[in-house]
């Protein structure tokens, strides 16, 4: 799936691993930006206006503008995109034990299309797991585990046979990057785009995505990406909604009113308060 706005939280860590932005950081917030070399004016989400003219990245985060993430995609730079998407696992198989399409980070051989790119548009694809496990690599500090179906095989006699023992795949992002990356999460959702996922007694820190599909027919590919628990700097929970567009989603579905309300309902069973 075009993972849309969610795919923000990558452009970001890339942004913070280059020093190209932090979470103060100024940028500019234009309402439309012609993307170099098209005659292609990029909007915000429903030709919103995003600040005025100029937002941190931490309120163009929590308020999932496009003209300045855009514009902070340019900035990296499309090799730096790539190496980002690399560090968490792009382009590589998954066995766990079934087979995972690998998620794909596109070469873009343009500003244009890296400027799309980084705001998960252009041809970036992922699975609903590579972003679950996005967010559970920032609930764990920068650490990305290595996902397992099956935690514990069991004999007829209900002995243990074998049991999954959790490994380190890699460690895309420092534990100062995850804890950013939480920060933004947490305001994009007390006081942003995901409001809809708010959980009572329970800190949620998400992204939403709203992916155009290029088809005239049904809505948007819509997202929420996050993670939860009682104790944010403990969380116990990780999740990934997705909504293919098509008949589930209004044309007008966005990721913060179709799927936040999902990943709330998940977060309010799956964690223990």
């Amino acid at each position: 799936y075009p993972p849309g706005s969610t795919f923000k939280i990558l452009t970001t860590a890339a942004a913070l691993r280059t020093g190209k932005a932090s979470a103060d950081t100024e940028m500019d917030a234009p309402d439309t930006l012609t993307l170099p070399g098209t005659n292609h004016a990029l909007s915000n989400y429903a030709g919103e206006s995003c600040g005025n003219g100029t937002v941190t990245l931490a309120e163009a985060f929590a308020q999932s503008c496009n003209t300045p993430f855009a514009q902070l995609a340019m900035d990296v730079g499309d090799d730096e995109l790539a190496t980002e998407a690399a560090n968490w696992g792009f382009g590589e198989d998954l066995d766990i034990p079934l087979t995972v399409t690998p998620s794909t980070y596109p070469a873009n051989d343009s500003q244009a299309q890296t400027a799309m790119a980084g705001i998960g548009q252009a041809s970036v694809r992922v699975t609903p797991l590579m972003m679950a496990t996005v967010a559970a690599t920032i609930a764990n500090g920068g650490e990305q585990m290595t996902p397992y179906l099956i935690a514990q095989t069991l004999d007829s006699d209900l002995s243990v046979v074998s049991t999954a023992t959790p490994k380190v795949a890699r460690t895309p992002i420092d534990s100062s990057t995850a804890q950013t990356l939480s920060e933004l999460m947490q305001q994009a959702v007390t006081d942003g785009t995901g409001t809809t996922a708010q959980v009572a007694g329970v800190t949620v820190a998400g992204k939403t995505g709203t992916a155009e599909t290029g088809s005239a027919e049904g809505g948007p590919v819509t997202w929420f990406v996050g993670f939860a628990g009682t104790d944010i700097a403990d969380p116990t929970v990780a999740v990934a909604v997705v909504l293919d567009g098509g008949e589930q989603t209004a044309a007008t579905g966005t990721g913060g009113s179709v799927a936040g309300p999902i990943a709330a309902s998940v977060i309010d069973a799956a964690v223990d308060q």
